[in-house]
């Protein structure tokens, strides 16, 4: 399990997106590739219509004790801290730390 850590501030305004999360299936879509980034092989979807509600289970590495204080902090992510080779990106679905 990797631990979260902020981007650099220079880093950050050079990585932003333009990401908005216009409906359900967009926010599904982010939660799904954060699993399969964690290594998931199996992962479950439950969408509450009526409550506006989502819930993704999966079987993937997790977030440690330590790192809950930065998970959803924007720009801040477990998977791209070596600037110095960018194809550690390319590797993952997600690496700016905006999704969640």
């Amino acid at each position: 399990m990797k631990t979260i850590k902020p981007l650099p501030e220079g880093v950050r305004h050079s990585m932003r997106s333009g990401i908005i999360m216009f409906d359900m299936a967009r926010v599904v879509e982010e939660l799904v590739f954060n699993s399969l980034d964690a290594g998931a092989t199996k992962v479950s979807i439950f969408v509450g219509f009526f409550t506006c509600s989502i819930k993704v289970v999966d079987d993937g590495s997790g977030v440690s004790r330590d790192d809950l204080v930065l998970l959803g902090e924007r720009y801040a992510t477990s998977k791209f801290h070596d600037f110095s080779n960018e194809e550690t990106a390319s590797e993952s679905f997600g690496f700016r730390g905006e999704a969640l």
